[in-house]
């Protein structure tokens, strides 16, 4: 039986979405501040940008794969193919600003 998908399920995907892109900006803005030198990173910082991408996007995909073979929605499966890059982002802008004595 095929699943109904409102409008709220493709607003709430939507704003899942957006707030990945913001936060992956945000992060990105830190970043480069620190490699040009207007703000501090720490020696890790370079390594972990690189070392974090391979099992975040791992992991987004075996959540959307598995939620396809379940036979879930396709607003389900965008949200949970999220999840993991939502925290990764979410987790490096909260640490970044709290560095930088930006909010959090």
């Amino acid at each position: 039986m095929p699943q109904i998908i409102t409008p709220i399920d493709f607003m709430r995907t939507s704003v899942q979405f957006v707030s990945l892109v913001a936060e992956a900006q945000s992060v990105m803005l830190y970043r480069m501040m620190g490699m040009s030198g207007f703000v501090s990173l720490t020696q890790t910082e370079k390594r972990r940008m690189l070392e974090e991408k391979p099992p975040a996007f791992a992991a987004s995909m075996v959540a959307g794969m598995l939620a396809i073979m379940a036979g879930k929605a396709p607003t389900t499966v965008m949200e949970v193919s999220m999840a993991p890059l939502r925290r990764e982002t979410r987790s490096n802008r909260r640490r970044l600003a709290k560095r930088h004595g930006l909010r959090r």
